[in-house]
């Protein structure tokens, strides 16, 4: 096989790889039910493997960064660890217990929101970013409520979400209150991180993602009920 061969090659494949992102870059939202967790190595508090009907997916959830399970990218662990004013070993130890927690939301069926924002990442699989909604809320807010992760507004920019700053508000609110109670990585340093949240607001059924469509009472678009193994893929229409 040529170079001249060899690099035609190379470049029909990096045309055909834009053309999906672009494809998925323009998508309408989507809601996809009946998700079911993966366990894959990489996974952690805030970016995991999804499976819908037999197809996997990995997404990295909006607006929030949960810590490293590992020290291999230092600076980011080292980043991560002042944040939460903890140590590095600390820090690694929130990620474990996000990791934890994001399996433990996510052993029932799920429904995944997403316009297929690129997310990055290291895998040869594209991720992308997306909302994911638990049976008792959205699973964001219940990680930084938790203190399990941090708001992070600078993660993405979701197509269409003009209402996306109320989310953003609402994470940085109960990111205080995780710092008043001291639970997760703003309880490391005071044997309190395996506490949780009292009277958590972020757990009570409620659906961040109505409100970005319909901010003015509208009734939100009909999404039956899935069970295990069902997959349903709905249109949402930003108002």
């Amino acid at each position: 096989m040529n170079d001249k061969f060899i690099r035609l090659l190379l470049v029909s494949a990096f045309a055909l790889a834009a053309s999906v992102t672009n494809s998925f870059a323009h998508s309408p939202w989507v809601t996809l039910q009946g998700g079911h967790y993966l366990i894959k190595r990489p996974n952690d508090g805030d970016s995991f493997h999804v499976s819908v009907e037999g197809h996997e997916y990995i997404f990295r959830l909006y607006f929030v960064d949960a810590p490293e399970t590992s020290a291999e990218f230092r600076d980011r662990v080292e980043e991560q660890a002042k944040y939460f004013v903890v140590t590095v070993d600390q820090v690694l130890e929130v990620g474990d217990l996000a990791k934890q927690f994001t399996r433990e939301k996510l052993t029932e069926p799920f429904l995944v929101r997403t316009c297929w924002e690129d997310a990055g990442g290291r895998s040869r699989m594209q991720r992308f970013y997306a909302f994911v909604q638990t049976r008792t809320g959205d699973l964001g807010e219940q990680l930084v409520e938790n203190g399990l992760a941090r708001s992070h507004p600078a993660t993405a920019k979701p197509e269409g979400l003009t209402s996306a700053a109320a989310e953003w508000q609402k994470l940085i609110a109960l990111e205080q209150k995780a710092r008043r109670e001291k639970v997760g990585g703003w309880g490391a340093n005071e044997n309190r991180m395996t506490i949780r949240a009292q009277q958590p607001e972020s757990e009570k059924g409620t659906d961040p993602f109505d409100k970005f469509f319909h901010p003015s009472g509208e009734a939100p678009l009909p999404v039956a009920a899935a069970t295990p193994g069902e997959f349903r893929t709905s249109r949402v229409i930003a108002l």
